[in-house]
């Protein structure tokens, strides 16, 4: 799976309606999913936080992220930890897959 496809995984899960599957470039996908953090940060902060516990982000290593990294947007810091839980997600699932053949 490549990084647009981590990307198009992550917004699905955000959006169910799946309006990003005609984006192809990795960082308008970011972009898009950056914007729809930053949407639910201000209008529904109770469904970010179901997504973010449905996605299996850690609640203790978001705390961190936006203790080390004050400089960037919470949303933006959403976003990266977002995409790197599906990537672990992804590199586990390969794993056992291939541990199994």
């Amino acid at each position: 799976m490549n990084e647009v496809e981590i990307l198009h995984n992550s917004l699905v899960v955000l959006d169910s309606q799946n309006r990003y599957e005609d984006i192809k470039e990795a960082e308008l996908l970011k972009t898009k999913l950056i914007e729809l953090i930053r949407k639910l940060l201000d209008e529904d902060f109770s469904r970010l936080l179901q997504l973010l516990y449905r996605v299996d982000v850690s609640e203790d290593k978001l705390k961190q992220a936006f203790v080390i990294h004050k400089e960037k947007e919470p949303s933006e810091i959403i976003a990266e930890m977002i995409i790197k839980r599906q990537r672990e997600k992804l590199k586990w699932r390969e794993w056992y897959k291939n541990r199994g053949a």
